[in-house]
């Protein structure tokens, strides 16, 4: 069964990892990390995207993603793309640094989505490069237990609140929720999660993947009548994204980025010529690739 349309729909959970090209390493030093940090940030606040955690290896990052506007593809596509043309420009490389599309296992959220947060937290664990994960400063374990600040797009309260009753049900005066998170993580070092996967994209309940498989092919059929070059990740109508932004520049660029419309389409609701919306979105992306030049780009690879 094909990844491609059906794995989205409103507020999803996900699990999303993307590897370096041949395994290579894609951040290598601590300002490639603080660049892609600060990447993730906007593109998250821009699509209003949630994150419950995240970890950053040297040759792979882990998220985990809640998508209550059916944007997941659009918003890896930003994430990805976006890095790599900054860790390119600072590095003075060219090419590919993703090892081809990024991988989503879509997550039950009752059922899985705890386990899969304190798998992404150990990970550093896992791999033998820490013993406490306190200590790996490219994870959202530290803000979760509160050792550090949680940024704006880290929803560690959404996660904590799973740990603020004790087992019935009742508020829990003895310990807090990150205290008791922390309880979790640590017991977790030999939770094996990926063995309950399905077809290589469900986690969760036998209920739960049934009822997946049916969106999934009704989503497929509908695709079945859009071309290809118009198909969109069933993402918003045009109408939405210049309803949306704050200016028909913006409008245009998430309509034909992030909606994946074509600059046709999006002339012929505008009510203006194809040359116009062609102008306006390559300006919008050279106004966007130069704020992005300007930002994360301090030292040089050898730092």
């Amino acid at each position: 069964m094909a990844r491609l349309l059906w794995i989205q729909f409103h507020d999803a959970y996900y699990h999303v990892t993307s590897r370096g090209d041949r395994r290579e390493e894609i951040f290598e030093d601590d300002l490639d990390r603080v660049a892609f940090l600060k990447i993730i940030g906007r593109t998250f606040e821009r699509l209003h995207v949630n994150a419950l955690a995240y970890c950053l290896m040297d040759n792979h990052y882990h998220l985990v993603l809640c998508t209550p506007r059916a944007n997941l593809a659009a918003a890896m596509r930003q994430i990805n793309s976006s890095y790599t043309q900054a860790y390119n420009r600072r590095h003075e490389k060219t090419g590919h640094l993703f090892q081809g599309r990024y991988k989503s296992i879509l997550i039950e959220e009752d059922a899985y989505l705890m386990e899969v947060c304190r798998y992404v937290d150990l990970n550093p664990v896992r791999a033998g490069i820490i013993a406490d994960p306190k200590a790996w400063p490219w994870s959202s374990y530290s803000c979760h237990i509160g050792a550090t600040t949680s940024p704006d797009w880290l929803h560690s309260e959404k996660l904590l609140q799973q740990f603020a009753h004790d087992l019935s049900g009742r508020p829990d005066c003895d310990q807090s929720a990150a205290t008791r998170y922390a309880q979790f993580v640590a017991q977790g070092h030999h939770v094996r999660i990926w063995e309950s996967i399905k077809d290589e994209v469900f986690l969760g309940s036998p209920q739960f993947v049934t009822k997946m498989k049916a969106s999934a092919s009704d989503a497929q059929r509908q695709s079945i009548e859009i071309p290809r070059g118009e198909r969109s990740d069933l993402a918003h109508d045009i109408s939405w994204y210049l309803e949306q932004s704050a200016t028909w520049e913006q409008g245009f660029y998430s309509a034909h980025y992030e909606g994946g419309h074509s600059m046709t389409n999006i002339a012929k609701i505008a009510g203006v010529s194809i040359s116009r919306v062609s102008r306006i979105v390559a300006a919008e992306e050279a106004r966007r690739s130069n704020d992005a030049r300007a930002e994360p780009i301090r030292g040089n690879s050898s730092n």
